[in-house]
């Protein structure tokens, strides 16, 4: 009896064509779409000081995955900034990141008060299926800011 019992889950739990496994595989990337998006903490050096990068959770909705940026210079508190970060990310770009593929994306961090759009670059290279690192480039006054971050999608 256990015998059977043991065919019969397993009959149920394994796909039986290439057809489930496909649909299964479309319900993952969905679920993927409609995650957010974590950046972890990240900094960079400076030749006098520091930049600390904090990203807030990033949503993905009509081709943009968008949230909070907070820009920490020390010891030169007076370049901080906060504002809105956009990122150009489309369905297909989603997918490939999904896949395992590294996904490069472009986007703009606009700066609240007043305003001043900076041109932000991105490659995300996946570790696994829902996490991996970031490296975001940060076009400012004296050149090139770049930080490396974790990534992962999560629950809202």
């Amino acid at each position: 009896m256990k015998s059977k019992f043991a065919v019969l889950v397993l009959a149920v739990l394994l796909p039986t064509s290439g057809a489930d496994a496909q649909v299964a595989s479309t319900a993952k990337a969905t679920a993927a779409r409609n995650q957010t998006l974590f950046i972890g903490p990240s900094s960079a050096c400076l030749s006098l000081g520091k930049a600390s990068l904090i990203i807030s959770a990033l949503t993905h909705r009509a081709g943009a995955c968008c949230g909070d940026y907070k820009l920490e210079v020390t010891p030169f508190f007076f370049k901080s900034e906060k504002g809105k970060i956009t990122m150009s990310v489309s369905e297909s770009a989603l997918a490939r990141l999904a896949k395992g593929v590294p996904v490069e994306f472009a986007g703009k961090a606009v700066t609240n008060g007043t305003g001043e759009t900076r041109a932000v670059t991105a490659k995300a290279v996946p570790a696994s299926g829902d996490k991996g690192t970031v490296t975001f480039s940060f076009l400012v006054d004296a050149g090139k800011l770049v930080f490396n971050a974790p990534y992962r999608f999560g629950e809202k």
